[in-house]
């Protein structure tokens, strides 16, 4: 399937973007969001799937493409937080975060540190103590792949879902990462393109699917659509990550431009 005006397009290593890019000729760079994001900000890239945070990072810079997105309305099983004990309250929603003060961030997924940041020091009103991958405690965030296998190699061990306790507190869907693009090559045309890629893809995730549970989460945990809740959450997450200390987020009110 070939692209119009063959836009350089890249797109995060992770299986919950795979029905977004499927068929895609040529295929997209693939980088870790770090690297995705400095590649798109350089003008090496006209147009990048990439983690939310970092289109909050420059939002003046950039369109998104309207109705595709990584989202979850509930549980996404993928962006998890695995206490050193059995949480406390389990249904009280953000009161199970609240015996947590020291938590292991991982540097390479900066939407899900920035989610975990809000739910506390917002949601909770708490500021516990920020920590390598390697150091001691209380929790360490897992994400994407990794946090699939643990769930699935340790199936009795306690786990926070950030999205159902996003859901719950908010009441909106939680959007992870969308199609950012250079606002020089912003094109309603090209908007239409990754659209119809997105229900394409959509259609072959039986095919996409490695296993059964794969499919059941690319099926019923990860959203695709970026609809008017989804809007709605994007902004929510903006304005209580652009209150954190050293957040890395523009400071100015997000008002997106979508193609």
């Amino acid at each position: 399937m070939e692209s119009p005006n063959a836009p350089r397009l890249g797109s995060v290593p992770y299986r919950n973007v795979a029905p977004l890019v499927e068929g895609l000729d040529p295929a997209p760079v693939s980088l870790v969001p770090a690297r995705l994001a400095e590649e798109l900000a350089a003008g090496r890239l006209d147009a990048a799937l990439v983690p939310i945070a970092e289109y909050l990072r420059a939002p003046g810079d950039y369109a998104l493409v309207d109705n595709v997105a990584v989202a979850s309305r509930g549980e996404v099983y993928s962006v998890i937080l695995i206490p050193d004990w059995p949480p406390q309250n389990e249904g009280d929603g953000l009161e199970v975060l609240r015996p947590l003060w020291k938590i292991a961030l991982d540097p390479d997924s900066r939407t899900s540190a920035l989610l975990t940041r809000v739910l506390m020091e917002v949601g909770c009103g708490v500021f516990p103590k920020y920590v390598h991958p390697d150091d001691e405690a209380d929790a360490r965030l897992l994400i994407g792949d990794p946090a699939m296998a643990f769930r699935k190699e340790n199936p009795e061990k306690p786990v926070i879902d950030l999205g159902l306790l996003w859901r719950r507190w908010t009441g909106l869907p939680f959007v992870y990462a969308a199609w950012v693009v250079r606002r020089e090559r912003a094109t309603r045309e090209l908007g239409d393109f990754l659209r119809g890629v997105k229900e394409r893809g959509l259609a072959a995730r039986p095919r996409i699917a490695r296993d059964g549970d794969e499919l059941r989460y690319l099926t019923e945990n990860i959203r695709y659509d970026l609809g008017d809740e989804e809007k709605a959450g994007l902004l929510a997450f903006a304005r209580y990550a652009q209150g954190l200390r050293k957040s890395g987020v523009a400071p100015e009110p997000l008002t997106p431009v979508w193609i």
